[in-house]
């Protein structure tokens, strides 16, 4: 249909129609654009939670090595060290393969999952170290288990993962750092995405009220007409916002599914604000119960320090690695890694 055959066919509103049609699309874009930037978040969270378990990797390796040695020389069994060093090997190398150029890993759950390779300039260069490095460690490692656990080729090995272990924990920790300030970057980058969108749906929305106010000093015959376009815009309005509702409600379940517990703190009250449901499986609450709660409850054995400890992160500003235990409902305790941050919340401070 020409521009002039639409003028025809739409009369005195032609205008208008166009008005709300670029409204559709400016929403249709902003929706796809969120679409798109949530999974590339998601897929950031899960290469978080994986540059995470590298640091654990690395040590439940250090670990293998010296209970084998020490097992190897009082001709105790060494299966079980055997075992933990194959499969703990096996993991941190295909991990960071995929992270060094792309390809299929195991995640946390025993699925198999597609990883692009990091492309910032920082996490290359962080890969890169962390290769050059590994490649040694990893290639001794390997001939100690193809040689039958050898006296000599043990010490290589064990004298390999005393001077590169810190190192690759260090490069480990640099490259979660990377990915989640990019994962941030995404994050912003929606934000202002949809606050552009918004801005110019709302400008749309003023044009065509001015188109409708324009009509309306025609004469009353026009009333009609113009109430029915109003409801027509207030319903794509409300469209917008059940499916902004949607999103939240689709972020709240990708929250809940992840395999990391996230647990948040009203610093003034001392108080759980929100969980997710990890959090509530590992410890054994209720969502309900845990808001109830507050971290002094559950923190073994270290309560009275908390404070101390995140009054020290807010004036920081840092994100804080610590290893500790936590009690669960039942009383038992289990061991955690915790990462700290302080973030405020209007006049509120939350962790």
């Amino acid at each position: 249909m020409s521009s002039n055959e639409s003028a025809r066919f739409f009369g005195k509103y032609t205008e208008i129609v166009y008005a709300v049609l670029l409204f559709l699309v400016i929403d249709l874009a902003v929706l796809a654009l969120g679409f798109y930037t949530s999974f590339q978040i998601a897929a950031d969270a899960s290469s978080i939670n994986l540059a995470g378990r590298q640091r654990m990797l690395s040590q439940r390796m250090t670990k293998a090595l010296f209970n084998l040695k020490a097992e190897a020389s009082q001709g105790g069994s060494v299966a079980s060290d055997v075992a933990e060093l194959t499969a703990t090997v096996e993991l941190f190398d295909g991990v960071l393969s995929a992270f060094r150029t792309g390809g299929e890993v195991r995640d946390s759950d025993n699925r198999l999952v597609w990883f692009n390779a990091i492309d910032t300039e920082t996490g290359r260069v962080i890969l890169n170290d962390a290769y050059a490095i590994w490649s040694p460690y990893r290639d001794s490692i390997r001939r100690l288990l193809a040689n039958g656990q050898n006296p000599a080729e043990i010490d290589i090995a064990v004298n390999r993962a005393r001077t590169t272990n810190l190192v690759l924990l260090d490069l480990m920790n640099r490259l979660t750092a990377d990915i989640e300030e990019v994962a941030s970057a995404r994050a912003a980058q929606l934000r202002h995405v949809q606050l552009i969108g918004i801005g110019l749906a709302l400008l749309n929305f003023v044009f065509i009220l001015f188109k409708f106010i324009r009509r309306l000093r025609e004469g009353d015959r026009l009333v009609d007409e113009a109430q029915r376009v109003t409801n027509e815009v207030k319903a794509s309005a409300d469209a917008a916002e059940r499916l902004h509702q949607e999103d939240l409600r689709r972020f709240r379940a990708a929250v809940d599914l992840c395999v990391d517990a996230i647990l948040l703190v009203d610093y003034a009250v001392m108080r759980y604000v929100d969980v997710n449901e990890t959090a509530c499986r590992m410890l054994g609450f209720t969502r309900a119960e845990l808001l109830e709660r507050g971290p002094q409850e559950l923190a073994a054995p270290y309560r009275r320090g908390l404070k101390r400890d995140y009054d020290d992160l807010i004036e920081s500003g840092e994100v804080r690695m610590a290893i500790g235990e936590c009690r669960r409902k039942d009383g038992s305790l289990i061991p955690v890694e915790v990462s700290r941050r302080a973030q405020r919340s209007g006049d509120a401070w939350l962790v």
